[in-house]
This record gives C-alpha cells, sequence and structure tokens, in this order.
C-alpha cells in the first residue's frame, strides 16, 4: 500500500475526529453530521467527493441518508454508484483508487468486515498496520 497515504489514514483513523458507521462509506445524520466506515476515512483523507444528487441517495428505516462515493468509473464505463442498488451494502471502496492504492479486493472486504462488525477504528488501524 502506498506508505504516505497509509501514514494519513491511520494517523486519521487514531485521531477520534470521524464518527464510525456501518454499511456505507458515510451516512449524514438528519443534522447534517458525517460519521464514516474505515474505508470511507480513507476517502475522505484522500479527498474524494462524496455527492448526494436523488439516484445516489437512499433512506433507511431510521431515517438517516447513506451517501455513495461518486464520480469513480470502472473500466467498462459503468459508474460505481450504478452496479448498486437499494439492497446492496456499500463495503467496498472504488476498483481504481483500491488498486491504485495497492489494497486487494480481499482486504478491503475485510476492513469493511471488521468495521461492520463492530471493531473500533483503532483496532482496524493496528490491523492496518500489520496486514496492509
Amino acid at each position: 500500500m502506498d506508505k504516505k497515504v497509509k501514514r494519513k489514514w491511520l494517523r486519521a483513523l487514531r485521531s477520534g475526529e470521524y464518527d464510525q458507521t456501518k454499511n456505507f462509506l458515510c451516512t449524514t445524520d438528519e443534522e447534517g453530521n458525517d460519521s464514516f466506515c474505515c474505508l470511507g476515512v480513507l476517502l475522505n483523507e484522500m479527498d474524494v467527493e462524496f455527492s448526494d444528487p436523488v439516484s445516489d441517495v437512499f433512506y433507511g428505516d431510521d431515517g438517516m441518508c447513506e451517501i455513495l462515493a461518486s464520480a469513480v468509473d470502472d473500466d467498462d464505463g459503468t459508474s460505481y454508484h450504478e452496479t448498486l442498488d437499494s439492497k446492496t451494502t456499500l463495503y467496498g471502496l472504488p476498483r481504481k483508487i483500491r488498486e491504485g492504492l495497492g489494497i486487494s479486493e480481499t482486504q478491503a472486504e475485510t476492513l469493511a468486515e471488521m468495521n461492520d462488525a463492530g471493531d473500533s477504528f483503532i483496532k482496524i488501524a493496528k490491523h492496518i498496520e500489520k496486514k496492509l
């Protein structure tokens, strides 16, 4: 994995500045407060834009607004968010970003699973330090 990005990501996960969410890269509550999964923190630290046009937003039973990462196309021209539907949890990094950073699909899935199982950002940061 890119060492500079990894250091920045680890610092952010350990900073206490990010609220944690599950199953989505980023959620925004009714007051406009953002929460991120560990992979969403990475994207946010890389300044990847999160957008909320109507087609990108799903409303959960709890009234939360789940915002999808956008503007990253796969090689076949399909926008990443267009491959998802309301029954799909967004745990994966866009492929071009993941591959560019040297993170395997399996590694990204493991991190998402740890996050969604309730592991803290601190525990996830330790895993990233050892395994990526």
